[in-house]
């Protein structure tokens, strides 16, 4: 089950409809955190509309900070939404 599969469920459960007005700006966190954005574009698609916003989580490593600078923001950017970084202390990969 993909992820616009679980939330058309959940808005069924829920006994909701979406309606997103055109003031109200959207943002996520994915689990794909810049590299692959096409859960973004479905979800946007459920939607109705493009996030402003994508949240993705990052270490501070050399290895992190160079896939962040070189290919997650830049894939955030051309999709146009803005990144939102969270900086996770002691990880490192």
């Amino acid at each position: 089950m993909n992820l616009i599969q679980k939330m058309g469920i959940a808005s069924l459960l829920l006994g909701s409809t979406v309606s997103i007005d055109a003031d109200i700006l959207l943002g996520a966190y994915s689990g794909n955190q810049g590299w692959a954005m096409e859960d973004t574009v479905e979800l946007e698609q459920w939607q109705g509309k493009k996030h402003a916003v994508i949240n993705l989580y990052s270490n501070w490593s050399p290895t992190a900070k160079d896939l962040l600078f070189r290919h997650q923001l830049n894939n955030i950017w051309r999709h146009g939404s803005v990144p939102m970084i969270t900086f996770k202390a002691g990880a490192h990969y």
